[in-house]
C-alpha cells in the first residue's frame, strides 16, 4: 500500500512537473507562409482577408493588373454589390478572360509546388479541377463574404444554427 501511495505522488509530481513546464512556455505563432506558396493562391492564416487584402476568387494582382484598376477600387465596387464579371464587363474583359487570367496564376502557384515536391501531380489536378467551377461562381457572385459554406456559425452543410431547417420558429 506504501509502494502505491508512493507511486501515485511520483506519479503525479512528474505530470505537475511535464504540465507545468508546457503551460509555462512562451505561445509560439506559426510562421507565415512564404509568397506563393500556398496552394490556388490562398492567403493562408488569414483566410481570404490575409493581412488586409481581399482575394477576389484569389490573384488579386492579376485581377488589378487585367482590369487595369487599384485593388481598392475594386474592393468598394464589391462591397457595394459588383460582382467581378459586371466590373471587368465595364472595362471591356469578358467572363472568360476574367477567369482563365484568375486561373492561369492558381495553376502556375501549382506548378511551383509540384516542383518542388509539396503536391502531387495529381493533388494539383484535384484542386484545378475543383477551382476550375468554384472560381466561375466566385467571379459571379454579387455578395461578398465566405462562400460554399465557410466561415460564421454555419459550418460546413452552409446553414447550421443561422438558418435552414435546424432554426424554424
Amino acid at each position: 500500500m506504501k509502494r502505491f501511495i508512493g507511486a501515485a505522488i511520483l506519479v503525479g509530481a512528474l505530470v505537475a512537473l511535464v504540465g507545468g513546464t508546457a503551460l509555462a512556455a512562451d505561445p509560439t505563432t506559426p510562421p507565415a507562409p512564404a509568397a506563393g506558396t500556398m496552394p490556388c493562391g490562398g492567403a493562408g492564416a488569414g483566410g481570404m482577408w490575409g493581412g488586409g487584402r481581399p482575394e477576389w476568387a484569389g490573384q488579386p494582382d492579376e485581377v488589378a493588373t487585367l482590369l487595369g484598376m487599384e485593388e481598392g477600387d475594386i474592393q468598394a465596387r464589391r462591397q457595394a454589390g459588383e460582382s467581378l464579371v459586371q466590373i471587368a464587363a465595364g472595362k471591356n474583359v469578358s467572363e472568360d478572360t476574367l477567369i482563365s487570367t484568375i486561373l492561369k496564376a492558381k495553376k502556375e502557384v501549382l506548378a511551383k509546388l509540384v516542383d518542388g515536391s509539396k503536391l502531387t501531380q495529381e493533388q494539383a489536378d484535384f484542386m484545378i479541377q475543383n477551382m476550375t467551377a468554384r472560381v466561375k461562381t466566385m467571379v459571379e457572385r454579387e455578395d461578398v463574404g465566405p462562400a460554399f459554406g465557410q466561415g460564421g456559425a454555419r459550418g460546413m452543410m452552409g446553414q447550421g444554427m443561422r438558418g435552414g431547417r435546424w432554426n424554424r420558429s
